[in-house]
């Protein structure tokens, strides 16, 4: 049987605070080879042999996308957060990539030390009643002190902070901010001036991520510079003038077309 360790330092790390990158990270501790190995490739008519290192991995977009049940753009934007992050190198050609875990010995070596030998056990047991907190204390007390903690991580990175109820939102504000300073040359001079905008776009979307996403598409994909209600058709957006959502719309739409009491 084989396994990989995981340190508990990952519940403070980036990638825990986003469900899809935790999954592509531990994704790629379990594709790294554990050993020296040595890969053919073919390459036109004839082929090639390279060799993998220990911590290392072959990368294609194609397959990480079937395996991971994820799309590829998005697999791809968590690689290059990483490497940012010195936790993978990526060596890319035509034909393909390797990946490098960094420090993949430091957390994945042969150590066979306990972290908690039995005599600690022991004298741990001993404690006398009154100064066991219960299992509920310390779980309320940790879940506090962890969101502080995140907290006070993001406000240091300079990071926004995200008002919907999940990450994949955080992604695609990421690629809005890269598109308007391409194309306009546009950047948030604070932090605060980012959080407003990105206020915005929560009122807008009606606290709905996936609105969200799909306005901030409409726009990189229409060449424009704000953020706009999300057109449904030519004369019609997700909300109504007089303050009705896109939902409710339908709803009503709905209610008018029932049958009539006999």
């Amino acid at each position: 049987m084989s396994f990989i360790k995981i340190d508990r330092d990952i519940l403070n790390s980036y990638c825990f605070a986003n469900a899809n990158h935790l999954k592509i990270w531990l994704w790629l501790l379990v594709k790294a080879n554990y050993k020296v190995a040595y890969v053919s490739f073919k390459i036109g008519k004839g082929c090639t042999t390279i060799k993998i290192d220990r911590g290392q991995l072959v990368f294609g977009r194609f397959k990480a996308e079937e395996e991971l049940g994820l799309d590829g753009s998005l697999i791809y934007r968590a690689l290059l957060r990483f490497e940012e992050l010195n936790q993978v190198e990526i060596e890319s050609n035509n034909q393909y990539s390797i990946v490098t875990i960094c420090k993949y010995d430091d957390y994945q070596g042969n150590d066979n030390d306990d972290e908690q030998p039995i005599n600690n056990q022991q004298t741990t047991n001993k404690q006398p009643t009154s100064e066991i907190r219960t299992t509920d204390e310390q779980q309320v007390n940790t879940s506090k002190e962890e969101l502080e903690y995140k907290e006070e991580r993001r406000k240091d990175k300079g990071e926004i902070k995200n008002l919907f109820s999940n990450n994949d939102v955080l992604e695609y504000w990421k690629e809005w901010i890269e598109y308007k300073s391409k194309e306009f040359k546009f950047k948030y001079k604070t932090i605060q001036s980012e959080q407003a905008a990105f206020n915005q776009l929560f009122d807008l979307s009606d606290k709905n991520s996936e609105l969200a996403i799909k306005i901030l598409k409409q726009s990189m994909a229409n060449g424009w510079k704000g953020l706009f209600e999300l057109k449904i058709s030519q004369n019609k957006t997700f909300s109504s003038q007089n303050g009705n959502t896109y939902q409710n719309q339908v709803q009503m739409a709905r209610n008018a077309f029932k049958p009539l009491p006999q």
